[in-house]
């Protein structure tokens, strides 16, 4: 399971897209680190892959953060599309 924290005032400020987006990550750890393949609705209602993020942290603070191509997910056990 992944969490992600955002701020309220954050949260509120994001589009629809933006929100929904969000809400259609999926987590694999790569490399020990982790990575979250992200997904966005198509107008037939498949989500289609988006790309690959994966977010090294120090401490209790993220620093730094790499996005790969939707081709990668395949690499790391994730789909390139899900159903609707």
């Amino acid at each position: 399971m992944a969490v992600i924290l955002i701020r309220r005032a954050d949260w509120e400020a994001l589009s629809d897209a933006r929100r929904q987006a969000l809400r259609e990550m999926t987590a694999t750890p790569l490399l020990g680190q982790p990575a979250f393949g992200t997904y966005l609705h198509s107008p037939d209602g498949v989500r289609r892959g988006t790309g690959l993020f994966v977010i090294t942290c120090a401490g209790d603070r993220v620093s730094a953060m790499v996005r790969f191509e939707n081709s990668m997910l395949p690499w790391f056990g994730l789909p390139r599309s899900l159903p609707g």
